[in-house]
């Protein structure tokens, strides 16, 4: 069993599950994750000098809140990390005209040589050090504002086609 298949599996568990759901397309959910996403990057760069490491972990709700956002706009509900970079992953090679690079920032992949998003986060959420360097917060600033964009014309370019999950399934 693939882990797409597995976070099916773990979606059909109960109402509280801890993986992936197929739903109907939510639109209006999908906007409210933008928001949550504009939300938590206002806030992350609203605190960069005084929380810098409480702000890359903002940095990575902020895009974590995009990929949720095209989930519900596809017919996927997570509640699982891995299941959310999975099913977008799976969304990509099925169709879905979203940058893979995008994603492997987000989440740490084999191809990837600097720490990514999730790694950083990590680091700052669960360790001690509270510093971070000036230049690693602003280039994590601008990949999360290219990634809130993109997300943004992906959905409004969804919305209107119209899409739906069944477009990117076989």
């Amino acid at each position: 069993m693939d882990t797409f298949d597995w976070c099916l599996k773990m979606g059909e568990k109960k109402e509280k599950h801890k993986g992936l759901r197929k739903v109907d397309s939510a639109p209006l959910i999908a906007q409210e994750h933008i928001f949550k996403a504009k939300h938590n990057f206002g806030t992350a760069v609203k605190n960069k000098k005084n929380a810098p490491d409480w702000s890359v972990s903002m940095y990575f709700y902020s895009a974590y809140h995009c990929l949720l956002a095209l989930l519900r706009q596809l017919g996927y509900e997570s509640r699982n990390q891995e299941c959310t970079f999975t099913c977008v992953e799976y969304l990509i090679a099925h169709g879905l005209e979203f940058e893979i690079e995008l994603i492997a920032w987000v989440r740490k992949t084999s191809q990837q040589v600097e720490k990514d998003a999730k790694e950083l986060r990590e680091e700052f959420q669960y360790g001690v050090n509270i510093n971070v360097s000036g230049e690693v917060l602003q280039v994590i600033e601008e990949k999360t504002k290219e990634f809130i964009y993109k997300t943004e014309v992906l959905l409004d370019k969804l919305q209107k086609a119209r899409k739906t999950r069944i477009d990117f399934e076989m």
